[in-house]
């Protein structure tokens, strides 16, 4: 991998807020309420998206739209029973009514709503399939794509890159080694050069993932914002991914999305692989840590320490454990 995990989340620890000391927190009454609305598919639906809230008995109590990315935000809401109504153009209201309920001692609620888009007779549903792109690919460019991913696992750059450009020459619209040859440019210290590999694998085949993870992680130094585009665009197409769900935990915490980075951080531990992004449990962990739960954080801690013991950042979670252990 051409993007070093581990230094970029070395990087956030100084950005860290620190939870508050016991007793220093005021009583609250009201609750941030973050709403998220995707497709059945885990495709985000995007902006202007209408979100009506009600209280238990359907009185519509606030309403406002989706903002980029298909998410709503309810400030200063009271703890009780609510419902939540989402509609929209091509959205089947018969899915967008929603009931749930916030506790009093709740900082922030999140809820994730999926819904189904309305069928149109006269469209054929591509979803769920292979782009035409990808399809198309001939038999000898994909012989090309093989032998250049076979000189890869030899880490032999000079002849993965050969063939990797040969695929291109017989099919121009090769998603794949386009985001192959941009990695192999990253490898080499050619970043602006991947970087393009990646964009034009994009430009190719919009339905191909993998280029908008590694695009994501290119840009994550310089732009928060766009590294978080890009790895939604990559988690609507494989919501299956661990590497882009775990990368988008941080990118939300480093934005001050907790609630995001909590769900996303903990949805990492229940894929598998996961424990190759350790540091989900750190970006869980701190953002348990600003809502006061001490011992949740704790537990995320040494979830941690069991999958990454020799991580450069352990000894600062086992002072953070000891903290906290010392609070209770």
């Amino acid at each position: 991998m051409f993007c070093h995990l581990l230094s970029i989340l070395l990087l956030l620890v100084p950005c860290v807020a620190f939870a508050q000391r016991p007793g220093s927190q005021q009583p609250r009454t009201t609750t941030e309420l973050v709403v998220r609305v995707t497709y059945e598919d885990d495709r985000v639906v995007g902006e202007q998206v209408r979100v009506q809230l009600s209280n238990s008995g359907g009185i519509p109590v606030a309403e406002t739209f989706t903002r980029g990315e298909g998410e709503a935000r309810f400030l200063n809401v009271e703890p009780g029973a609510y419902r939540l109504r989402v509609t929209g153009m091509d959205i089947d209201e018969k899915t967008s009514d929603y009931s749930f309920a916030i506790s009093p001692r709740e900082i922030t609620h999140l809820e994730f709503i999926r819904v189904k888009r309305k069928v149109d007779p006269n469209q054929t549903s591509t979803q769920g399939t292979i782009s035409a792109a990808a399809l198309n690919v001939p038999n000898k460019a994909e012989s090309e794509f093989d032998k250049g991913v076979g000189a890869l696992r030899k880490k032999d750059l000079a002849e993965a890159q050969k063939r990797f450009t040969r695929a291109l020459e017989i099919y121009p619209r090769y998603a794949a080694a386009y985001n192959n040859l941009g990695v192999i440019a990253m490898q080499q210290g050619r970043l602006d050069e991947g970087k393009g590999f990646f964009e034009q694998a994009v430009k190719v085949d919009d339905q191909y993932a993998p280029p908008y993870l590694n695009l994501a992680k290119a840009v994550a130094a310089t732009s928060y914002p766009e590294a978080e585009r890009l790895l939604l665009k990559a988690a609507s197409i494989d919501p299956t991914n661990v590497e882009t769900i775990a990368l988008l935990s941080m990118i939300e915490y480093e934005t001050n999305q907790l609630p995001l980075a909590l769900s996303n951080a903990r949805k990492v531990h229940t894929m598998p692989d996961h424990e190759r992004f350790a540091f989900a449990h750190y970006v869980a962990g701190r953002t348990l840590e600003t809502q006061n739960l001490r011992q949740e954080a704790v537990a995320e801690y040494q979830l941690f320490l069991k999958e990454a013991p020799e991580s450069p950042t352990a000894p600062k979670v086992r002072a953070f454990i000891a903290a906290l252990q010392q609070t209770r």
